[in-house]
């Protein structure tokens, strides 16, 4: 699932990832993010309350954070997931990329 909210107090906007993040719901996941439009410069994306996680998310959230940065969009994260969902995220080398998209 996504949420999209504004956080008025930080003058952001949250994107919320919750529950399945797998090949077999990638589909709603993407089609509710791109259903949403992003109004603010700062993005806090926030991953927690996961079932799974697999790459498939990882590619979506890639091509998330490319589009941002194009957007001229900063971004952060908040992972509040199970340690072995962070460690698929560690391991299949994505934290790096994204660390790199970041500082670009």
């Amino acid at each position: 699932m996504v949420e999209v909210a504004i956080d008025r107090d930080n003058d952001s906007m949250n994107i919320t990832f919750t529950g399945f993040l797998d090949v077999s719901k990638i589909e709603s996941v993407y089609n509710e993010l791109t259903g949403s439009t992003i109004t603010k410069d700062n993005i806090v994306i926030i991953i927690r309350d996961v079932d799974n996680i697999d790459l498939s998310f990882l590619q979506l959230l890639h091509s998330l954070l490319l589009k941002l940065k194009r957007s001229k969009k900063s971004f952060s994260f908040q992972w509040d997931v199970e340690p072995e969902y962070f460690k698929l995220v560690e391991e299949s080398g994505f934290i790096a990329d994204f660390n790199k998209i970041s500082n670009k």
